[in-house]
């Protein structure tokens, strides 16, 4: 999962998108071989259109256990829900629920960590110089 996370922040950082059809680009065409072995990617033939797909079906499964893992109020996302369930949806992320406030204090953790990571990272290749 953390491969999935990091490979959107590279979409979003070389593409100016976060989109999980950006990142399966990178984690199969773009990456060195040294990338991918930090990040545990197995080689697939790029030539090779059966592994590519089973390869992006790979990354959307993952990409959604973390969100359903996180989000207090799991929906369908590939639809666009009425008002007033959205509103039930939205209204999860402010609740007393302790499951709740526990996945929201994890997501807090994670986008705190993947910020600071990055800025941390910046800050040591002097990008903050000036």
């Amino acid at each position: 999962m953390s491969t999935v996370l990091v490979t959107l922040l590279l979409s979003l950082h070389y593409h100016s998108t976060a989109s999980l059809a950006d990142a399966c680009r990178i984690l199969l065409d773009q990456l060195t071989p040294t990338a991918r072995e930090w990040l545990g990617v197995q080689a697939t033939d790029r030539r090779d259109e059966h592994a590519r797909i089973a390869f992006t079906r790979r990354v959307y499964r993952s990409f959604d256990r973390l969100t359903t893992a996180l989000d207090p109020s799991r929906c369908d996302r590939r639809r666009r829900l009425p008002p007033a369930e959205a509103a039930v949806h939205a209204a999860a992320w402010e609740d007393g629920d302790p499951e709740h406030a526990r996945r929201r204090a994890v997501l807090q953790e994670v986008s705190d960590r993947l910020v600071l990571v990055t800025v941390r990272l910046a800050h040591r290749r002097g990008a903050f110089k000036g």
